[in-house]
């Protein structure tokens, strides 16, 4: 088992990365059934997309890291979650991202995250 510590963005990343990828030739059933499971795990709740007010503007998702309280003050709210995720499905993420990576599929828009995906997920990169 990895625990994988995801805040909006990174799961936002990831889901649009499987989304992309369970479209695309090559997967056996095992390897889709994966990418399911982990698309399950990190989706949000109802209660996270209210929260977070997470949104579609201009071709971009965005969201509220931050809610205001009653007394003015700021709340983080876009908090670190921890996701597990068995062996067989982060070896699965890494092959997904050592093809993207290959391939030259990534670019600076959203790079950084993907970094820290890949290093939660034991990707080295090269």
């Amino acid at each position: 088992m990895r625990t994988l510590k995801l805040k909006v963005v990174h799961r936002i990343l990831l889901s649009g990365i499987l989304n992309v990828e369970g479209t695309k030739e090559g997967y056996g059933l095992k390897a889709l059934s994966d990418m399911l499971k982990v698309f399950d795990k990190i989706n949000f709740t109802q209660e996270e997309t209210a929260l977070l007010k997470i949104r579609q503007e201009d071709n971009q998702m965005k969201w509220d890291a931050a809610k205001e309280n009653e007394d003015g003050s700021k709340e983080e709210i876009d908090i670190e979650k921890e996701f597990e995720v068995s062996n067989d499905q982060a070896d699965l993420l890494k092959e997904i991202f050592k093809k993207k990576d290959e391939k030259k599929e990534f670019t600076l828009s959203g790079l950084n995250p993907i970094v820290e995906i890949a290093d939660q997920i034991g990707y080295e990169i090269k």
